[in-house]
C-alpha cells in the first residue's frame, strides 16, 4: 500500500463528510418525556458532526483494509546481497527531493514518494540524505526545511519485495535544529539512526557567515524511545572548522566510524572540499557510543592522510567492526580501500579510478562486497565488483548532493 493511495483515500472521503449538511439528515423521532422539539433540535445540532465522524471511521477502515490488501501483494522484506549479486533494489532522493526506489538489474523506477511538504522549497545541497540498515530491513531519510525555523527531520521506512516503500513515518522525537553538511547512518539492526553535520543550518542558507558555523557533531537517535545522544568536542584545532564527510556504525551498533576534516571553512556544498588557504587535513576516526553521548575526541585514530593517502574523503565500517572501506585521494585517483580495525593497516586496494573531484560518496550494503562510488554529483556511479565499476542505471542529472543507499 502506497503513501499516495491512502492520501487519496482519505481527501476524498473527507471531503464528502465535509458537504453534508443537518438539513440532508433525517432527525430521530422525539422521546416523549422531552419537550416538545428539544430532543429534535439537539439531533440536528449535532447531525452534521455525526455524520462526519461515521465517514471518517470508514475512511480508516478502508484504510486498514487497503494496507492487508497491498501487504499481501509486497511485505516488507530484507533488501540484501545474495551470494552472487548485490540488493535487488536501491534508494535515492532525486535533484526534487522525491524519494525513489529503482531496480539494481534494470534501473526501473518501482515507487516514489515527494517529500513530506512542511520540509520541501528548496533545492539546497548536502542537507539530505537517504541510508540504509545492514539487515536490510530498515532505511532512514534526513529531509531539512529551507527556510527559518530551520529544522531537520528524520523519517524511517521500510521496502517491500516489490521495490514499494511501506511504513514511512517521522520517527520520535525526529525533528532536530536545523543542520548542514549532513551525513546519516544506521545501526546494523535497524533500531538507531546517527546524524552528523554542523550547524547551524542558516549558514548554509547564506543568512549567516559560513565563518560562524559551529564543528560537527552526531547525534544518535534510539528509533524506539526517541532518546537522543550527542557527540561533540575533543576534536578543535586552531583556525580550522570541523567537518564530518562521512558516519557509520561498527561492532553491532556499539560504535561510530567517522571522517573527520578539518579545513579553514567547511564547505557546506561540497562535502570532501574545503574552502580557503589549507589543504584539507583527515582522519578515519572510531569512538564508542554509549546511550549518555560523549566528545568526539575519545576512540582512536584508524587511518591519517600522508605522503600516500592524501586524503580520507569516505568510509563504511563493517557491521561486525572488523574493517573499514574507505573512499580515499590516493596520490591523485580515487581510491577504494580496506582497511583493518584497530591498528588501521592497508588490507586491499579494490578499485582505483581517475581524478579526485569536490564531492563524492561512498554507500556499501550490509554484507560489504557491494560497495556504491558516486563522484561528481553522479557523473559517475555505480558499484565495484571485483576491481571494476558497474554503472548503475540512473539519470546523470537525477542526484544532487546526496548518495545513494541500500
Amino acid at each position: 500500500m502506497t503513501i499516495r493511495t491512502e492520501q487519496r483515500l482519505a481527501d476524498a472521503l473527507a471531503a464528502r463528510a465535509a458537504a453534508v449538511r443537518e438539513e440532508s439528515v433525517r432527525p430521530l423521532p422525539d422521546r416523549g418525556d422531552r419537550p416538545a422539539g428539544q430532543g429534535q433540535t439537539r439531533w440536528r445540532s449535532l447531525a452534521p458532526l455525526a455524520a462526519a465522524a461515521a465517514v471518517l471511521a470508514v475512511v480508516g477502515g478502508i484504510i486498514m483494509a487497503g494496507r492487508a490488501f497491498w501487504g499481501a501483494g509486497g511485505r516488507p522484506f530484507a533488501n540484501v546481497a545474495s551470494a552472487t549479486s548485490p540488493p535487488r533494489y536501491y534508494v535515492v532522493l532525486d535533484w526534487n527531493s522525491n524519494l525513489t526506489v529503482r531496480a539494481t538489474a534494470t534501473g526501473r523506477v518501482t515507487d516514489s514518494v515527494p517529500e513530506p511538504e512542511q520540509w520541501g522549497g528548496g533545492g539546497m545541497r548536502l542537507l539530505e540524505a537517504v541510508a540504509a540498515a545492514a539487515n536490510g530491513r530498515r532505511f532512514v531519510a534526513v529531509y531539512n526545511n529551507f527556510s527559518q525555523p530551520y529544522r531537520t527531520a528524520v523519517y524511517t521506512f521500510t521496502l517491500t519485495s516489490t521495490g514499494h516503500i511501506a511504513d514511512y513515518e517521522l520517527i520520535r522525537n525526529g525533528v532536530l535544529p536545523g543542520m548542514a553538511r549532513v551525513a546519516v547512518a544506521v545501526s546494523p539492526d535497524g533500531s538507531k539512526v546517527a546524524i552528523a553535520g554542523n550547524g547551524p543550518e542558516a549558514a548554509a542558507a547564506g543568512d549567516i557567515p559560513a565563518a560562524r558555523l559551529r564543528d560537527a557533531r552526531i547525534i544518535v537517535i534510539d528509533v524506539r524511545t526517541g532518546r537522543r545522544a550527542v557527540f561533540a568536542g575533543g576534536l578543535a584545532k586552531r583556525r580550522r572548522q570541523l567537518g564530518i564527510n562521512s558516519v557509520s556504525w561498527a561492532d553491532h551498533g556499539r560504535s561510530l566510524v567517522y571522517v573527520a576534516q578539518w579545513c579553514e571553512l567547511v564547505d557546506v556544498d561540497f562535502n570532501t572540499d574545503c574552502v580557503g588557504r589549507y589543504r584539507p587535513v583527515t582522519e578515519l576516526r572510531m569512538i564508542t557510543a554509549p546511550a549518555s553521548g560523549g566528545t568526539l575526541g575519545g576512540g582512536r585514530t584508524l587511518v591519517r592522510n600522508g605522503a600516500r593517502f592524501l586524503a580520507i574523503l569516505q568510509a563504511q565500517a563493517s557491521p561486525d567492526g572488523r574493517s573499514v572501506l574507505a573512499l580515499t585521494d590516493w596520490a591523485g585517483r580515487l581510491t577504494l580501500a580496506r582497511f583493518a580495525v584497530p591498528d588501521g593497516g592497508l588490507i586491499a586496494v579494490l578499485f582505483r579510478g581517475g581524478g579526485v573531484p569536490s564531492e563524492n560518496f561512498l554507500s556499501v550494503d550490509g554484507s560489504g562486497r557491494y560497495p556504491i562510488i558516486v563522484k561528481n554529483n553522479g557523473s559517475v556511479i555505480g558499484w565495484v565488483h571485483r576491481g571494476s565499476l558497474r554503472h548503475l542505471k540512473i539519470g546523470q542529472t537525477e542526484l544532487d548532493g546526496y548518495g545513494p543507499a541500500w
